[in-house]
């Protein structure tokens, strides 16, 4: 169960699981809470029918006349409805077939039975007549919350006795009328049409459906993610092989597709890397092979006596290895920089005074070549750099700039120092730098601009340094065209320390 597509299988039905898990929670809770509120509306319901007929019985002569009723009341409560006599007998019924639950008793004499079977008793006309009668006979009396009557006072005596007893009489009497309605109680049966249920054989067979269904769409889907993913693995094989042409193509999805450019531009850049990398080892060879070949023929002819080893000798030898000597430092450097592990000592320094002794150092050769150096800006206060290589880094911009600028031109060195960072840009009155090669100015021993070798003896490793030098400061250097004519090599220094 490791591959990608089992898997993603797996969580598509999972998820389908889930959903229909929380799709019959939801069922079951709201079909539960429908069947609680019928259920109350039944019991209401219940109440409201067996109330109805109980005050019917007390107005018809026999059940036939209650059927009427009894239909509507079916109706709007969506019941079946049925009457029988005490002996089974069925009176009136709304339905076919068997009797429904018994609901309960229609007794038509109901609780007044007590008093007569042949005449029914008003009760609230027996409290008035009483009391009216008592209030005449200036009898005190009360009557309390739930309706019976006492006497109070302290003269109460047999005249008052017999008083009580004609008044409780003549209310009895008042209360008494001719009894109505049917004389036989009733059964009745009451049941309902609709009982809501939970559906679990039809949540059960969606459910099966449903994961069904995203398994089989799961699988298809996954071997188009899986598909393009393999593809990929397979191009990477051939990259690690050395086949660095390989590119992957992906439609859909929009995720893996943008994958798969993301994995060819990652080709092409190991591509272009490659090529550089063959070009640095053959320039570097060429660079290596110049110093050599001068210093070994120049040996070669004195030792073979062509030429006699004069100082002169001496020095172009010298000069020769040196050159050699400077190229290693700076292959050294750039090496360091790519592993990182070159040391920087920082150090509280004045930026404008830097540039100041760098500008000073080249006063003279400006002058052979009829060039004005300048400085313009001020420094706001001292910035934690490295100041070796930093002159290092501006030493570079200062002597491109005067290699390729005529005579009778201006170099510029221009500060602006603000809260979080300072800029120093050298810029020249050159014949600028052709835009189509401005992203190649830093690449290693890049000769693309004959019009602009990069400085360091043009062995085209100075602004490759110097960049990488900025960087490990935290900052940086970008070439541009000046609108007015010239390049501009701008450096950025943050004032936090790198």
């Amino acid at each position: 169960m490791r591959s990608l597509r089992s898997q993603l299988t797996l969580i598509v039905a999972g998820l389908a699981l889930l959903a229909v898990g929380a799709v019959t929670v939801t069922v079951a809770l709201t079909t539960n809470r429908a069947l609680e509120q019928t259920l109350a509306d039944q019991a209401e319901a219940r109440q409201t029918i067996l109330e109805e007929l109980n005050e019917l019985a007390l107005e018809i002569d026999w059940w036939d006349e209650a059927e009427l009723l009894i239909e509507e009341l079916a109706e709007d409560f969506s019941a079946r409805i049925a009457l029988t006599d005490v002996d089974g007998f069925v009176l009136l019924d709304t339905g076919d077939g068997e009797l429904p639950p018994l609901e309960g008793v229609i007794d038509p004499f109901g609780p007044l039975a007590e008093f007569t079977d042949d005449f029914l008793f008003d009760t609230e006309t027996f409290n008035d007549e009483l009391a009216g009668c008592l209030e005449e006979a200036s009898i005190a009396y009360l009557i309390d919350e739930s309706g019976e009557l006492f006497l109070i006072g302290d003269d109460f005596n047999e005249e008052a006795a017999e008083i009580l007893d004609e008044c409780y009489q003549f209310a009895v009497v008042a209360a008494e009328k001719d009894q109505g309605g049917v004389k036989e109680p009733a059964l009745l049966f009451v049941d309902f049409e609709t009982m809501p249920a939970i559906p679990w054989t039809a949540i059960g067979l969606v459910a099966a459906a449903v994961i069904a269904i995203a398994a089989a769409t799961a699988a298809p889907l996954s071997g188009i993610v899986t598909g393009s993913l393999r593809r990929l693995s397979a191009a990477a094989h051939s990259i690690r092989q050395g086949d660095l042409d390989v590119r992957v193509e992906a439609d859909a999805p929009a995720e893996v597709a943008d994958l798969a450019d993301s994995f060819n531009e990652m080709t092409t850049a190991l591509a272009i890397a490659e090529e550089r990398r063959k070009q640095l080892t053959a320039d570097v060879a060429h660079e290596l092979r110049s110093p050599l070949t001068n210093i070994l023929g120049h040996l070669d002819a004195i030792e073979d006596g062509v030429i006699a080893a004069s100082p002169d000798q001496v020095g172009i030898i010298s000069s020769e290895a040196v050159r050699l000597a400077r190229l290693v430092d700076d292959l050294q450097t750039l090496a360091a920089l790519d592993e990182h592990t070159l040391t920087l000592e920082t150090q509280p320094t004045d930026l404008c005074a830097l540039v100041d002794r760098a500008l000073g150092a080249r006063r003279v050769r400006a002058a052979d070549s009829s060039i004005a150096i300048q400085r313009m800006g001020e420094c706001r206060s001292p910035i934690s750099i490295d100041p070796t290589r930093i002159d290092q880094i501006i030493g570079n911009l200062l002597d491109n700039a005067l290699e390729h600028t005529p005579p009778d031109g201006t170099v510029t060195a221009r500060i602006e120092d603000t809260e979080d960072e300072v800029t120093v840009s050298v810029q020249d009155t050159g014949p600028g730098i052709d835009p189509g090669l401005l992203p190649r100015v830093f690449d290693r021993l890049s000769r693309a601009d004959t019009a602009r070798t990069p400085g360091n003896g043009g062995r085209g490793l100075g602004l490759a340094i110097a960049r990488g030098l900025a960087r490990t400061h935290g900052g940086d250097i970008e070439a541009t065209n000046d609108p007015d004519g010239g390049a501009r090599f701008t450096l950025t220094l943050p004032r936090s320390e790198s």
